[in-house]
């Protein structure tokens, strides 16, 4: 799985905590829970934001970061998001576990759970029209 294109196999991106870069898992058997790349960039479709609370927990506890914060989607890992990254139609979304046990968008704080479509470049993510927990009820 070299190459990971748009397709409709759901996978879960993280920040690498060693590289800073991308690190990209399977949802489905036989790779469920594997990495299956690592990239820099990556366009995520659909994307919905998760965050393990155990994991959450546990980083609080410990004061030290662990991998439980992942975005799932169909996943682009070859696309160049350079212009989107610079776009004001995208905002940015952030994931502290010290701040929030969510992601949530940078200028106003609240909950973000999915949008359109993410990009990510290492620790930035930016989702065009990011769905807000409270557009739920």
């Amino acid at each position: 799985m070299n190459n990971i294109t748009v397709n409709s196999e759901l996978f879960d991106l993280h920040v690498n905590l060693n590289t800073g870069g991308l690190s990209v898992l399977g949802t489905k058997k036989p790779y469920y829970g594997k990495v299956v790349k690592h990239c820099d960039t990556a366009r995520v479709y659909n994307p919905t934001l998760r965050v393990r609370q155990g994991g959450n927990a546990r980083a609080v506890k410990e004061k030290r970061r662990n991998v439980h914060a992942f975005v799932r989607g169909v996943a682009d890992t070859a696309a160049n998001v350079e212009a989107e990254l610079k776009s004001s139609r995208y905002r940015v979304i952030r994931y502290n576990p010290f701040m929030h046990d969510y992601f949530f968008d940078a200028e106003n704080e609240k909950k973000v759970i999915g949008g359109e479509i993410a990009v990510l470049k290492g620790k930035i993510m930016k989702i065009l029209n990011p769905i807000y927990d409270e557009q739920l009820f």
